[in-house]
């Protein structure tokens, strides 16, 4: 009764094992790559919200510090144009990133099994098949 127990356990831990090991590639491309997409997504979210990119092109033609004569405008319409573009250029970068992230996320699979069978290949002889 034990041996059968024994047995049948490490049969369920092996077919598991198997299972686990076959079914991370899927999950790696499926559920795995949509919660890196939401992840990133929301971080880029996040970084413009913290970058205030919206609100600096908003409020462009808003004079800065309430002066509402001509030479004030002229001041802070190109003040906030600048600033603004270094914000988006500062959030471009930051999208540069996290989609190097996900390059990175998708590629990192067939670049392991590429060099996991040339090493297999060039450390084992499999001339006897």
């Amino acid at each position: 009764m034990t041996k059968s127990i024994v047995l049948s356990s490490l049969k369920l831990f092996a077919v598991d094992f198997i299972g686990r090991i076959l079914f991370w590639p899927i999950w790696w491309y499926t559920i795995g790559l949509k919660r890196l997409l939401t992840i990133l997504a929301e971080n880029i979210i996040e970084e413009e919200q913290r970058l205030g990119v919206g609100l600096w092109w908003k409020n462009l033609f808003t004079p800065m510090y309430g002066q509402y004569d001509w030479q004030g405008r002229i001041i802070s319409f190109f003040m906030r144009l600048f600033v603004g573009i270094g914000r988006i250029l500062l959030l471009l970068l930051w999208f540069s990133i996290t989609f190097v992230a996900l390059v990175v996320w998708v590629l990192v699979l067939p670049v392991a099994g590429y060099f996991l069978w040339r090493n297999l290949m060039l450390y084992y002889d499999f001339s006897w098949y």
